[in-house]
């Protein structure tokens, strides 16, 4: 038995073709493995292995261990299904030839749907953080396919590689036996020489070159030429024919005489091919001649003719001479030689034929026949042997062994009955076409095919039965292969085709068309030969694919739900098209988050317990409010199913249908409804329904939990007994009779803000409704009553108020803090310009440092009126970050019974802060402390130098970090609050605002920052904070520190306040600055433009960011730069919600002066700052 491998049986071409058609149709990346496991071929790889798992160090590792576990199915011979720990699933499937395993195929990489593989990809995400979303897209394109489908699929493909296959082993077979022929061909004991139909040589073997000799093989042609017509009609008519030749071997050479046997191979019924084979027979011939005159030399002559019997016979048929090769190995004498022509090992048809031949030679007759004889075939010929006078002497019988050429016929013979029947039993059509395109040979299953039979088609034209478009590309591509072939190109690659054909009823039928072209000996074109295979199923197949895969699209992107898929946890792993068109929300934006996210928060819990409690094979189903991109929310029906795979759950898969409409359609009928359907439509609320006595009749949970009555007890009780309700000032019940008339249809009364008394003694404050049922026959069916707790409401009310009363307070204090800092500046300034002109009176300067310090002191209290006011960016500038804190906790808990600890080293790295925001923090957490210790305790503050790595920080932007640890050891912060207190209007005090935490982390955040809460009951509270350095080591003092810097040029200067003005001038110009000062933006514009134009040099302007009715700093420096884009200009505010004092160099200015400001502060500005040239 052969050991057949895929790789030797099928076509490398057809397998590539196979592979990459079967990844285009089903997008499942194929390959196909020899029986060692070693890979042929593979066609299509995901995207997401290629570009991720194959590039990270873990993945890649299960990938080879994945490949590996193929290669051992495939070499084990058993099918076998598993999917990869990232999710996507993998089949293997051995394939067979004559009972033996040759290889296998197997399908990879893709998403077996309900497997749960979708999930597993989710969940590889943080594998590959660096690009989640071209991962995510990547995942996205992994195809995912049903049970079902699938195995479709591996049926399909299945069946395809099998039909390769079997055409690679009827090629096998047809190459074993050309080769056997071949074999007995070239090795024959006569020379042969195979033919074409019109006598051209086609091919010879080494006895027929030995024969002929070299020189006179270009004689052939014309010797075949003389003698063919002669014998063609007899060939055609499947005659053999035999005949004699004289030629000599080589030129100067003796002649020869050539016996010619030339055998017709016929192929329905016409000639094929003619086997001619040739015998030397010189020496025979001239043995016999001599025979008539030297028997001893004739029996000489005789004993050396190969493969023969001769035998001579006297006038009595008595053996003379009985010699010859054959003759000797079959032991035959003189004197056994009728004794064997009677054996047994003869027939008796053979013994006539012998006995008729030499009564025949007797009568002059020359006889020839074939006969079996031993197993052996022989050619017999009875000559009659006439002497001189033509008297007839002696009989010869020559037997010449002719087994060899009838085992060569017969392999011929056997070999063309193969191809016939293999031609004739194909399901394809197998046919041949002259060079003008008409049909010479159909085979017969062209009648189940195209309902012709073969003599229809033979005579007829290939383009009769395929249009035109086919027909012109079809002979286009034949052109292109033989001008190649023509230019000496050796092989013609078989063109393919796939067209309607026109059946004999006159429908269509798509086929396969495979076509090579025919050429003789001479590259001559004599025709085309191909094969015609139906693929009409697999064509529907194609359609019917291409048409589910376009529906499943369709359904998918135009299926007015939206579908999902969520992981075990609920979090978002798909959502299909619609949700964008109907919600707005992309479904790339929704990936990795909660469902329960996007529903109503009355619903929310419901919901997410529902998809917690799914076991296997469960499905629920929920109505819920689900919160479109702008807001409103859309009542949709959730479908859930849960997937388990390995008996765990693995995911989620569902789909949200929009119910708005049908909701709104339920609440127009509800009214109409009996009392149960409107009791549990309106399960949000308390509610309580009565009959038409007022008598309870059903009431809700939460109208249970509201009235403190259970169903149970309150059923049959009067309304006003269990609904026990005051309004006003006055303590009245609420009026419910007028729902309870009768007669009076269908009404409603609303309530708002009256007291329940719940049976427990708790008292609500509540809102809501009294509504009559009408019963569909008209009737008045009782009175339900739906009402709400709104105290949370209230407080939110109030809450609300609280914020409008801080808002117009900030707005207040920053007012204050503007003008305030406009007297500081006058104030310090003046203050500042004295220490300067009286530095040599000592007691004078020291005098004019305590009010220096008292004035510092009043801009604290601006600083922190200002963060008040304006919560916007803050406005840093580098400084003391450790004598910041320690001054604003040391100064907010003067008077306190609170002391303060503090570890804060003298190393510590410059901070760039603003000073207010800053000290506005932790005057906030030092009260805070003061209101959790009232009897006493203390604060401690810790300050140090940490590295980004050493911070809770995501994505650190600083080199180095200031860690401060705020803590007290008060009482402590409850577990239940902790993760609370950050959040607007959140308080445990009755007196509390809920704003001052969220104060703090707002202003920790804009600073860059980060802050942590911790606390253990009854071990105090601990607040730790994170805020970014500079690169300098540490803020000390220099000497130029308070030092006045003189300078020249000129500087102008806008305020519109005149005491800030008048002081700014006056520095300047002490400091040797030539100053000038303008109320407004106009002035300052126009003198400067006239400087500009008369060459007039201005070293800097200063200019106030705000004017009230004019034009402020932003908008000067704005023109200025149209006069002169050099232009230097320094900002300076006491108050602003504007970016540029926080960032001012983006709006063009040098530099930044905060209100109210020192002379030392001013000239050192001035001296740091570099004019443009």
């Amino acid at each position: 038995m052969t050991n057949y491998s895929i790789s030797g049986l099928i076509d490398s071409v057809k397998l590539e073709k196979f592979l990459e058609e079967a990844f285009a149709f089903s997008g499942i990346p194929m390959g196909i493995m020899d029986s060692d496991g070693k890979l042929v071929f593979m066609t299509g790889q995901q995207e997401l292995c290629v570009n991720f798992f194959k590039r990270n160090e873990v993945t890649l590792k299960e990938c080879r261990a994945e490949f590996q576990q193929i290669k051992d199915t495939v070499i084990s011979g058993a099918p076998a299904e598993f999917s990869c720990p990232r999710g996507m699933h993998n089949i293997v499937e051995p394939v067979f030839c004559e009972g033996r395993v040759i290889g296998g195929v197997f399908f990879g990489q893709f998403i077996l749907e309900g497997g749960g593989g979708r999930e597993a990809l989710a969940e590889s995400y943080p594998d590959h953080q660096k690009d989640p979303t071209a991962f995510r897209d990547a995942a996205g394109k992994v195809v995912e396919i049903s049970r079902e489908r699938l195995v479709k699929i591996k049926e399909f493909y299945l069946y395809l590689l099998n039909v390769l296959i079997e055409d690679g082993l009827k090629e096998i077979r047809r190459a074993d036996s050309e080769e056997r022929f071949r074999e007995m061909f070239q090795h024959s004991p006569l020379g042969s020489i195979l033919l074409e139909p019109d006598g051209r040589i086609s091919a010879m073997n080494e006895k027929a070159v030995d024969m002929i000799g070299g020189k006179n093989i270009s004689r052939m042609p014309s010797l075949f030429k003389e003698w063919f017509p002669l014998y063609k009609s007899r060939l055609d008519a499947g005659e053999t024919v035999e005949f004699h030749e004289e030629f000599p071997a080589d030129q100067d050479a003796r002649k020869s005489i050539v016996r010619f046997v030339v055998s017709p191979f016929l192929r329905d019924g016409s000639v094929k091919n003619l086997l001619l084979q040739m015998e030397d027979v010189t020496t025979l011939i001239e043995g016999l001649e001599s025979l008539k005159r030297n028997k001893v030399f004739l029996s000489s002559i005789l004993k050396s003719i190969p493969n023969a019997v001769v035998c001579v016979l006297d006038k009595d048929d008595r053996p003379v001479l009985v010699d010859g090769h054959e003759a000797r190995e079959l032991g035959w004498t003189n004197e056994n030689f009728h004794k064997k022509i009677s054996a047994a090992r003869m027939s008796a048809e053979g013994k006539k034929k012998i006995l008729d031949a030499v009564a025949g030679a007797h009568q002059g007759k020359h006889t020839s026949f074939e006969q079996d004889y031993g197993g052996r075939s022989y050619h017999v010929d009875v000559i009659p042997m006439t002497e001189d006078g033509g008297a007839i002497e002696n009989i010869l019988l020559l037997a010449i062994n002719i087994s060899g050429i009838r085992r060569m016929e017969d392999s011929l013979a056997e070999t063309e009955r193969r191809i016939r029947f293999l031609t004739e039993n194909m399901a394809d059509v197998v046919w041949s076409t002259d060079v003008t395109g008409k049909f010479t040979y159909m085979s017969p299953s062209c009648r189940h095919i195209y309902g012709y039979s073969p003599e229809e088609l033979v005579g007829a034209t290939i383009s009769q039965f395929f249009g035109e478009k086919y027909m012109t590309t079809f002979q286009q591509v034949i052109r292109r292969r033989i001008e190649s072939f023509m230019k000496g190109e050796p092989y013609f690659s078989p063109v393919r085709l796939e067209a309607e054909m026109k059946k004999k009823d006159g429908s269509l039928i798509w086929v396969e068309l495979v076509s090579n072209p025919l050429v003789d000996s001479h590259k001559k074109l004599v025709g085309f030969a191909g094969v015609t295979r139906e693929i009409q199923e697999r064509k529907m197949t194609e359609t019917a694919l291409e048409d589910s895969r376009r529906q499943y699209r369709d359904l998918v992107e135009q299926i007015n739900s939206v579908i999902f898929s969520l992981t075990p946890r609920g979090q978002i792993v798909y959502m299909s098209p619609a949700l964008e068109r109907d919600y707005g929300y992309s479904p790339g934006e929704t990936i990795g988050k909660f469902l329960a996210d996007y529903v109503h928060e009355s619903e929310k819990r419901v919901f997410s317990k529902q998809l917690k409690s799914l076991k296997e094979s469960d499905r629920t189903s929920v109505e819920l409010r689900f919160r479109k991109r702008d807001g409103e929310y859309r009542w949709v029906q959730c479908l859930c199913s849960s997937v388990y795979t390995k008996g765990a759950i693995s995911g989620i898969q569902g789909v949200l249908n929009d119910i708005s409409e049908r909701k709104r359609f339920e609440l127009e009928l509800e009214a109409e409804k009996e009392r149960l359907s409107v009791t549990l439509g309106s399960m949000a609320d308390g509610m309580i329904s009565t009959d038409l006595e007022g008598f309870v009749v059903q009431m809700n949970r939460n109208a249970e939990t509201l009235t403190g009555w259970e169903i149970g007890t309150a059923a049959g009780k009067p309304v006003r007994e269990v609904f026990n309700t005051r309004v006003g000032e006055g303590n009245a019940a609420l009026d419910l009779t007028v729902s309870l008339k009768k007669g009076k249809g269908s009404y409603v009364r609303r309530f708002y803000d009256v007291t329940l008394f719940a049976a427990d003694g708790g008292i609500v404050r509540i809102s809501g409704s009294v509504a009559s049922i009408r019963l569909p026959d008209n009737s008045d069916g009782g009175t339900v009553i739906v009402f709400r707790d709104i105290g949370e409401q209230k407080r939110l009310e109030e809450e609300m108020r609280k914020r409008d009363k801080l808002e117009s307070l900030g707005i207040l204090a920053g007012g204050i803090a503007h003008d305030f800092n406009n007297y500081l500046t006058a104030i310090l300034g003046n203050i500042s310009l004295a220490k300067y002109i009286a530095q040599n009176d000592a007691h004078l300067v020291e005098l004019l440092q305590d009010a220096e310090k008292g004035v510092f002191r009043s801009r604290e209290l601006t600083l922190q009126l200002l963060t008040f006011s304006k919560g916007g960016q803050p406005v840093k500038r580098p400084g003391d970050l450790g004598r910041t804190v320690s001054e604003t906790v040391r100064f907010s808990l003067r008077g306190t019974s609170v002391n303060y600890n503090f570890d804060i080293p003298e190393s510590l790295p410059l901070a760039e802060y603003d000073e207010g925001q800053i000290s506005q923090v932790f005057n906030n957490l030092s009260i805070n402390s003061v209101q959790a210790m009232p009897d006493g305790g203390t604060v401690f503050v810790k300050m140090e130098t940490v590295s980004p790595e050493n911070t809770p920080l995501v994505n650190p932007e600083a080199s180095k970090y200031v860690a401060i640890t705020f803590s007290d050891n008060g009482p402590g912060i409850p577990k239940e609050n902790l993760e609370k207190i950050f959040d607007p209007f959140f308080t445990t005090k009755a007196s509390g605002s809920g704003i001052g935490l969220t104060t703090v982390f707002s202003i920790i955040k804009r600073h860059g920052g980060m802050i942590e809460a911790g606390s253990e009951k009854g071990r105090g509270a601990q607040f730790k904070i994170y805020l970014p350095a500079e690169e300098s080591q540490s803020f000390g003092t220099t000497d130029e520190d308070g030092k006045i810097f003189t300078g020249e040029g000129r500087v102008l200067v806008m305020d519109d306040e005149p005491g800030v003005l008048k002081t700014s001038v006056a520095i300047l110009k002490t400091l040797g600055y030539r100053a000038q000062g303008f109320p407004n933006g106009e002035e300052l514009i126009e003198e400067y433009r006239q400087s500009f134009v008369t060459g007039g040099r201005i070293k800097a302007v200063i200019l106030d960011l705000t004017i009230p009715g004019g034009i402020g700093g932003e908008e000067v420096l704005t023109k200025l730069k149209r006069i002169d884009p050099g232009v230097t200009a320094i900002v300076a505010s006491g108050y602003s919600n504007s970016p540029v004092m926080s960032d001012y160099r983006k709006f063009g200015f040098a530099g930044m002066l905060a209100k109210p400001y020192r002379a030392e502060e001013l000239s050192a500005l001035l001296v740091k700052i570099k004019p443009k040239p």
